[in-house]
């Protein structure tokens, strides 16, 4: 078992392990039998004899080991023996082709002791490749976010590789591990003879590898780690950065939220800084061990936000802006600072379907009084073809038509507000919009098919409403009770379905008999479908003339707002490097006319392409190859910003906690660490040193054992 891990350089030598029997047949040719000599008595020689065979037998058993090993050492010395750890490595007359995978992504930045992780991995990796003969084949391929190979194919141009692996730099860029190891295993399949290896160089961060540390290679593909890296250091980074509401409008409060989290083993008081246009702000803030923590940043408080004319602080002109979160600098700083992207918009966009006179009066009435509201008189045949201009659409008398165009406004983002027209079934019309939904469960108690009709109230005995879902931010405005109660109104005439306990949607407002009247339908990630079922014709209702209408009205569609609509766009924020950039425009005369720059102010390259819009749809759009730095990159037409685009720094990488080499080795694969790690464990450990260094032990003992031996029968004598 032993020998399946050895290889010897110079094997034809071994035949001389022959010689080892050299001593034995000495000493049995000493021992052949004297000549006799006749003498008159023996009894003094026979006993000195005697005596100096007891003494002397240890000695010669002693002195033919010692020699037999000399001999055998200084044969397997001239043999050059290589040990190896992994028996899969010890083809050593056989071709190699080997792929070296260095990991390149960001975590491979942090320093330990002067150099950092990513430069040992390409000196471990250099040192590799100066080990290879000219039969050999090599290749190097660089672990970021898309595998980054240096050749096409596997070479022998090994100086390049080396000149390469010198010049490189680490990435900001998340680790594609499978990816990796896929275009490894590609190159090696390619390959017709010879012994295939893969050796991966990393840290083996376990956000990264937790769940691609197996990795699944053809038989015949020997697969070997290299870890670098010292123990697990702590850090701190802004992992997130938000505002509320994700799209304010001009003037509205805007609260910005920032995380920060610690990965270490003790808390930290840090200082989260926030600045945005003109405005800073700062809060210290303690963040738990392996925990985080969130510093809020009201636009009423941050020094030097603009006055609005009511004396309130907030965005007063519309238009995208860029915010930043960072903390105090520590062993790694890539990761302290994160953008985002604001855009404060002047009003909201709802368009108005008047299939019957009430609901539509009283809220076209009240939309109207809003400034920040721009009303729009569609026909549901038209909805959809301005999707990407809405924001809201309420149908007054909706009828169950139009189910298809529904369907692709809310997958676009537009909020549906709807009130039913008597006579028709709005749970089998909602059914027939949302059954086909994996993500709806769509359950009803008692008769689905009920029509909707008109019920009368006892006589003075009004139908009374009550809200339901308290916590909805519609209903926040009202919770301390000063502006009154949002649905305190006399209901003399309602609609109602003889199905009256349902369970398809949300129920919001009911009636105190358990009649949903508000009831949002769809998942809670995805934009709202309202069922409106409470009555604004004056001879039903008085509801609309009470004062809480407008103010309810007004919040329940502020609070209604879908953060779907953009999410085509870069408000987000959520982009990391290694990704492109993709922007569409709707000035497609001037597309050759619009430049984008990098945060350091650099020209990016951009090519001309098809995006797919928020409606489903294709419009031309401009793209970046996948980015590398990190910040606010800006869209300029004529030299005038026309947008922006953050990246920002992947979060898995800021956790520095790897796969121990423990749970790397439980995986049946080899493992190695330290500097030199890679070599000693691809090229072997040469013996013939060790050997020679014995071989003088032997000769030494064997002298020394000789002398004290001639001393010792002298004396005797």
């Amino acid at each position: 078992m032993i020998l399946s891990f050895i290889t010897f350089q110079h094997a034809a030598i071994l035949p001389l392990l022959a010689l080892a029997a050299l001593p034995l047949i000495l000493h049995l040719f000493s021992r052949a039998k004297p000549p006799v000599y006749h003498f008159s008595s023996n009894y003094f020689l026979e006993k000195i004899v005697r005596f100096t065979r007891r003494v002397r037998k240890p000695q010669d058993i002693l002195l033919l080991i010692l020699r037999t090993l000399l001999f055998i050492s200084i044969v397997l010395m001239f043999s050059r023996p290589v040990f190896f750890r992994d028996p899969g490595f010890s083809g050593l007359f056989e071709k190699r082709n080997l792929v070296i995978v260095v990991d390149a992504s960001a975590s491979m930045g942090f320093s330990d002791g002067g150099q950092t992780r990513f430069a040992s991995a390409c000196a471990e990796a250099s040192e590799l490749v100066r080990g290879l003969s000219p039969r050999d084949r090599a290749n190097i391929v660089f672990l970021k976010s898309r595998p980054d190979p240096v050749f096409p194919a596997l070479g022998r141009n090994f100086s390049f590789l080396r000149k390469i692996l010198s010049a490189s730099k680490v990435s900001n860029e998340a680790g594609g591990v499978k990816a990796s190891i896929r275009e490894a295993v590609s190159m090696l399949s390619k390959t017709s003879d010879g012994v295939g290896e893969i050796c991966v160089i990393s840290d083996f961060q376990r956000s990264q590898w937790k769940d691609d540390v197996h990795v699944d290679v053809p038989e015949g593909i020997v697969v070997s780690y290299v870890k670098v890296g010292k123990g697990t250091p702590g850090n701190q980074a802004v992992v997130g950065v938000t505002s509320s509401p994700l799209f304010p409008l001009v003037g509205e409060r805007v609260v910005f939220n920032c995380e920060i989290a610690n990965y270490s083993d003790s808390p930290r008081r840090l200082t989260a800084f926030f600045k945005i246009d003109g405005a800073r702000g700062s809060a210290t803030l303690l963040v738990p061990a392996w925990g985080s923590a969130t510093a809020v940043f009201d636009m009423n408080d941050i020094a030097g936000t603009e006055d609005a004319e009511d004396g309130s602080r907030g965005f007063t002109v519309p238009g995208s802006r860029t915010f930043e979160c960072s903390i105090d600098d520590d062993d790694f700083a890539d990761d302290n600072t994160r953008w985002g992207l604001l855009n404060v918009e002047e009003n909201l966009r709802i368009g108005l379907v008047e299939n019957s006179v009430y609901p539509a009066k009283f809220w076209k009435r009240a939309l109207k009084s809003l400034p920040w509201i721009d009303l729009r008189p569609l026909i549901l045949g038209e909805a959809s073809t301005m999707s990407e201009r809405l924001d809201f659409l309420m149908i007054s008398g909706w009828k169950g038509e139009g189910v298809a165009e529904i369907k692709s406004l809310l997958e676009s983002g537009v909020g549906v507000i709807a009130s039913p027209s008597s006579g028709d079934s709005s749970e089998s019309m909602i059914r027939s919009i949302f059954e086909p939904d994996a993500n709806t469960v769509v359950q009803v108690k008692g008769d689905s098919a009920s029509p909707v009709l008109m019920e009368n109230a006892p006589p003075g005995k009004p139908f009374r409403l009550r809200v339901t879902a308290a916590g909805v931010d519609a209903f926040k405005l009202f919770s301390t009770g000063d502006y009154g109660d949002p649905v305190g109104c006399a209901v003399s005439k309602r609609f109602v379905s003889h199905g009256k306990k349902r369970a398809l949607g949300k129920t919001l407002v009911e009636y105190t008999d358990g009649i949903p009247a508000l009831t949002r339908y769809g998942s809670e990630e995805t934009p709202g479908f309202f069922i409106w079922s409470i009555s604004l014709d004056p001879s039903r209702s008085n509801f609309a003339e009470r004062p809480q209408f407008l103010p309810f009205l007004a919040e329940f569609i502020l609070s209604s707002r879908s953060n779907e609509r953009f999410r085509d766009v870069d408000y987000l924020a959520s982009r990391t490097p290694g990704q492109p950039i993709i922007k569409s425009f709707d000035l497609v005369g001037a597309l050759n006319k619009i430049k984008l720059f990098s945060p350091t102010g650099e020209n990016v390259l951009l090519k001309t392409g098809a995006a797919p819009t928020i409606s489903g749809g294709y419009t031309l759009a401009l793209a970046t190859p996948p980015v590398t730095e990190l910040g606010v990159y800006t869209w300029k037409l004529n030299d005038v910003r026309i947008g922006s685009a953050a990246v920002n720094f992947a979060v898995s990488e800021s956790d520095f906690r790897t796969v121990s080499v423990s749970e790397l080795n439980s995986i049946r694969t080899t493992v190695a660490g330290g500097t030199g790690a890679a070599t000693v464990l691809h090229d072997g450990v040469e013996l013939w040193k060790w050997l020679l260094v014995l071989a003088v032990i032997l000769a030494l003992s064997e002298g020394f054992l000789s002398f004290w031996a001639e001393k010792h029968e002298k004396r005797d004598m």
